[in-house]
Order: structure tokens, then C-alpha cells, then sequence
């Protein structure tokens, strides 16, 4: 039996009223190879034909009788999860273009890896490749559904980022003012459904993301001219940032201490961290009652430590501080695995980081506090 693959590519293109160049596009080829193939003077190589099948959404037995079940892609883009969450960023990148190449309209799959392009530098090929991404998938996956949506907006995210990162900055203006407006949100409207227990209990889980964008996002941008554009680091804060920012936590969370204490914001990672910082600078400056102060409060929240959703805000963590910050004397590949008060002493009180006040009255009180709640 004679199979017809050009045949057969050129029906499938025409009825879903795709061009050579679009298809070309999807599948890293020129036009010109698909013209090729469509008049049969060449074939497509064989490693391509799964892509094909994808692309059009059919299994084809003309095309080896490909299964592109949605259970596959489904595991797959499950296996590249998993991946980025054990911070093997860069097989989860390499599994998603192979992902891709099998699946070209798979829109999760060019989601995941515009996020694992995010993090190269102005003018790269990957930065490039990242933008040519979103704005595919912007063009090409359809709004109307919860997943459509997640999507789009993502790859609104990453295109902005992409751009700024190019020096395109009238490009990612253009872009972020399609974006919906702050009281458009989902975490407002979500809030806006519920009621007692349940709006009290949202509300608490949804502040420590506010917090973070709030400071670090927006008012540090604010604050920094175009003469210093790049803002500082959580562990590089200069005292008047460490008050301002510790000063809007405490402001947002007004309501949820008068009901809890403060116990909810205490046990928010950056929010200890703030402090850390402030008692950091306080002794830097000699001023040793200001700095053991704040170093009440980081012990303090280092004994209520708990469950931290503020993580994966901005890129604030353990992991990533102990890897920038020159202070940090003991890098742990494995601190999401450890409290914050392991973190705070191991990686800073241990190695003399308060040198300077381990004379003073209740230093070592607080010291021995902080490394029996890392125990």
C-alpha cells in the first residue's frame, strides 16, 4: 500500500485552514520543507511525524498510527513538573522542548518552558526563544476556559519580563496594559464570595503574596531612580527599607492580629527575615538595644515557625538567599527541608554574624532560643 504523508499533510492543513508558514513555524521548519513534503518530492524524517500527528489533533495510521493521547502529554507534563520542583531546572527545560517537539499545540508545555527561559540574560537566544513563545501562544490559544485563560495571562507575565529584559520596554508597556486591573484579580473576587470563617481563613492565606509584591515588587521599584534601577535583594535591605517594609506588613496585617495575635504574620518567612535584617544593620551601626530588639522578634518567630506559602513570591527563599548572600556561611542545598530558625542560626548566628553583641544582656537567651527551635 502506498502511504501518502504529503497527501495526507496537505488535506489535514487545508481543512483546519493552517498555512505552510504557520505549520513550518510550529514544527521548526522552513516553508519550504512542508511544500516539499506536500508535493512528495522529499518526506518528512521520521522523528517528525509525531509532531505532525499532534499538531493536527488526530491519530493518523498513515502517520505510523501515532497515539497523541491526552493521558500522554498529561504524565509528561506531570514528569517536567516534578523536575522543576526538585530544581533540575534545566532537564525540566530540556524534557519541555522535547515535549513540545512531540506536541506543538500543547499550550501547557509552552508555558513551562517560557518560565524556565525567564531566568537568561538581555539579547540570549533563549530570551528570544521565550518571546517568540508567548507571543505564539498569546496568537494562537484560545480564551473562554479556566485553562486557556491560567495560560495566557502567564505568558502575558513572561513576555513582559522577556521584554523588559530586551530593553523593550514600550513592548512590555503595550502588554501589561492588557492586563487585568488590580481589583479584577482572582484572589479579590475569590475573597468577595466568601464569608466568616472561610473569608477570614482566605484572606490570611492570601497576605503574605500581597506583602511581598507590595514591597519588594513595587515600592522598591518606586523608591529606586533611574539612576540605581536595580533594587536590593531581600538580604542586602537597607535599614529604611527594612522599616518601611516591616512597617506595611504590620499595617496589612492589622485586622489578623487583632484576632490571632499576630501568629499568622510571625510565621511568615520574609516577615522574620525583616527583621533579621533590621537587627543585622542596627549592629552594624553600633545602635545594640535597636538590634537586639529585632532580634527578640526574629526569635520570637522562628518559635512559631510553620507552613510558608510566601516562598514562591518574587523567588524569596532559603535556598536562594544562602546561595547570594556572602553572609550566609553555610550553604544547604536541602533548606526547604529545614525551619527558618536552622536557617537563621546555622547559616548566620553560629559563624559570628552578631559578634558584636554576644557582651550584652539577653543576647545568648535569645541565641539559645533561636537554635533550639532548629532542633
Amino acid at each position: 500500500m502506498k502511504i501518502k504523508i504529503g497527501e495526507n499533510i496537505r488535506r489535514l492543513r487545508t481543512q483546519n485552514g493552517v498555512t505552510q508558514e504557520k505549520l513550518a513555524e510550529y514544527l521548526g521548519v522552513s516553508a519550504q520543507a512542508v511544500s516539499r513534503w506536500e508535493s512528495e518530492t522529499c518526506y518528512p524524517d521520521l522523528e517528525m511525524l509525531p509532531g505532525i500527528a499532534s499538531y493536527f489533533d488526530v491519530s493518523i495510521d498513515n502517520l505510523i498510527g501515532y497515539d497523541a493521547s491526552e493521558q500522554e502529554q498529561a504524565r509528561l507534563v506531570m514528569h517536567i513538573s516534578e523536575l522543576a520542583k526538585s530544581g533540575r531546572i534545566d532537564e525540566a527545560r530540556d524534557e519541555a522542548r522535547r515535549g513540545l517537539s512531540l506536541y506543538p499545540k500543547n499550550y501547557s508545555l509552552a508555558t513551562m518552558l517560557a518560565s524556565y527561559l525567564i531566568g537568561y540574560d538581555k539579547g540570549s537566544p533563549e530570551i528570544e526563544e521565550c518571546i517568540a513563545l508567548c507571543r505564539r501562544i498569546l496568537r494562537d490559544c484560545k480564551a473562554g476556559d479556566d485553562l486557556g485563560d491560567i495560560l495566557r495571562l502567564s505568558a502575558k507575565n513572561f513576555l513582559i519580563m522577556s521584554l523588559i529584559k530586551n530593553d523593550d520596554r514600550k513592548g512590555a508597556f503595550d502588554v501589561a496594559q492588557t492586563m487585568p486591573a488590580f481589583n479584577h484579580v482572582r484572589d479579590i473576587n475569590i475573597q468577595m464570595t466568601l464569608v466568616g470563617e472561610e473569608r477570614w481563613n482566605y484572606s490570611v492565606s492570601v497576605l503574605p503574596f500581597i506583602c511581598v509584591m507590595l514591597g519588594s515588587s513595587f515600592l522598591n521599584k518606586m523608591a529606586h531612580t533611574e539612576k540605581n534601577e536595580k533594587c536590593s535583594p531581600l538580604y542586602n535591605y537597607a535599614l529604611d527599607e527594612c522599616k518601611r517594609d516591616i512597617q506595611l506588613w504590620d499595617a496589612l496585617y492589622y485586622e489578623a492580629d487583632k484576632r490571632d495575635g499576630g501568629a499568622a504574620k510571625r510565621r511568615c518567612f520574609v516577615y522574620m527575615f525583616l527583621h533579621f535584617t533590621a537587627a543585622r544593620r542596627y549592629a552594624e551601626q553600633g545602635d545594640k538595644a535597636s538590634a537586639l530588639a529585632h532580634l527578640s522578634e526574629v526569635a520570637r518567630c522562628t518559635s512559631e515557625d510553620g507552613p510558608d506559602s510566601v516562598f514562591a513570591a518574587n523567588n524569596v527563599s532559603m535556598e536562594s538567599i544562602a546561595k547570594a548572600d556572602p553572609a550566609c556561611t553555610k550553604r544547604d542545598d536541602n533548606y526547604r527541608d529545614k525551619s527558618s530558625a536552622y536557617f537563621i542560626y546555622y547559616g548566620y548566628i553560629a559563624n559570628g554574624c552578631f559578634s558584636s553583641l554576644e557582651e550584652e544582656p539577653g543576647f545568648a537567651e535569645l541565641v539559645e532560643q533561636i537554635k533550639s527551635a532548629g532542633e
